[in-house]
């Protein structure tokens, strides 16, 4: 059986200093406590990286002006004009005493960010797209450490040992459901929404009208829902895109959110059902290791959850209370009389031997003291095993 105790812990892709200064201590006191933390890849590997920006790109010289019909081409080449002059502008308004430094920080923005999305293969232009945001309000962002990129170093720094759930190879070809001619409709459609976001905005700010509808997807909101514990499934699907008010026609909607629905299978729900797998045979081939476990946070919500999936092979997940003690807490738990051998045992074959220790429930916090809410981002991982 298991004698460790290990957690489970979500994480966005922003920079680590939008975030880290919210964390609770609860979380901190367990990444210091695990001996070994897993990422989704080991990001802080220069190899690791190398292979994932080759992947990206496309072979041989091709750009993407070779691959899309023309007319959508230029539609994304219009676009990223655009994207490039809202940079500008957002600079010049940041760095008004000086314009060579404005222009000189909107140029590092636009090459960090997109610089370099003419030679992107359409699956990774069209999550680029995904990625985009207008709104620039964060000093750091462009120069901090990613999260995961910090907690990486983090722990190398304290000598942990670390492990990556999938390899870069896994990553590299996420869809596939998809297929080529499905992923430039969902390019299509992406770009006449963030055309449809950019012209309300502008209509708005003509009329003096704050963007309270269309800020529900800015990076801004959901650095805000994060650190709230506000996150839903609905923020990683297309749903945002309903609830900001767009639509091209029934018909190509409809479309669209099927293609979604086929996205999210392959990036979310396949994914999960592969890192739950592994992070059984983590957890059972080494027994006595604490792991942490820092995945996105998308991967903890839903029905199909990694969360649901360990469930449901026999683990009995709990959430960490915001007055539970985290370090020594097999030392505390022996002195409170607590056996780890006396066991609640369900009616199930022998094959299917599902075990479980309950856990108190989390009180509530509030998000100006916690990155988010812990029960529903940090999470137990129970001592169960079954054979």
């Amino acid at each position: 059986m298991l004698n460790a105790r290990s957690y489970l812990f979500g994480t966005i892709h922003v920079a680590y200093t939008e975030v880290w200064d919210y964390v609770s201590d609860k979380v901190k006191e367990a990444f210091d406590e695990a001996d070994s933390i897993v990422f989704e890849l080991k990001l802080h590997d220069p190899e690791t990286i190398e292979t994932l920006m080759r992947c990206k790109n496309l072979e041989d010289g091709m750009r993407i002006r070779d691959i899309l019909p023309f007319d959508i081409y230029m539609k994304l080449k219009l676009y990223m004009k655009q994207f490039r002059q809202n940079l500008y502008q957002w600079s010049y308004k940041k760095h008004s005493n000086s314009k060579s430094n404005a222009k000189k920080h909107a140029r590092h923005l636009y090459s960090s960010l997109v610089g370099d999305w003419e030679t992107k293969k359409p699956v990774w232009l069209l999550f680029l797209l995904y990625q985009i945001s207008e709104t620039f309000t964060m000093e750091k962002r462009d120069s901090a450490p990613m999260f995961d990129v910090f907690l990486a170093h983090k722990a190398l720094n304290q000598g942990k040992r670390i492990h990556s759930i999938e390899s870069p190879e896994e990553q590299c070809n996420p869809l596939t459901s998809v297929n080529d001619e499905q992923i430039v409709f969902a390019i299509n459609y992406t770009l006449s929404y963030l055309d449809f976001i950019s012209r309300v905005r502008e209509a708005r700010n003509q009329n003096g009208i704050e963007n309270e509808s269309i800020s529900q997807t800015s990076m801004e909101d959901l650095i805000r829902r994060y650190r709230c514990g506000d996150l839903e499934e609905s923020i990683f699907t297309m749903k945002k895109f309903a609830h900001s008010g767009f639509s091209v026609n029934p018909e190509i909607d409809v479309i669209a959110h099927q293609i979604d629905r086929q996205i999210v299978d392959d990036i979310i729900v396949k994914r999960n059902i592969r890192m739950a797998s592994r992070i059984q045979g983590l957890l059972q081939s080494r027994p006595s290791t604490s792991f942490f476990f820092a995945l996105g946070t998308g991967h903890y919500l839903g029905e199909e959850s990694i969360i649901n999936l360990l469930e449901e092979n026999g683990y009995f997940v709990s959430p960490v209370t915001d007055d539970e003690e985290i370090l020594g807490y097999l030392r505390a738990a022996e002195a409170r009389g607590t056996k780890f051998n006396e066991l609640w045992i369900r009616d199930v074959p022998e094959d299917k031997l599902q075990i479980s220790i309950s856990m108190l429930e989390m009180s509530n916090s509030s998000c100006s003291n916690f990155v988010f809410s812990i029960y529903l981002l940090i999470f137990l991982l129970m001592v169960i095993f079954y054979s």
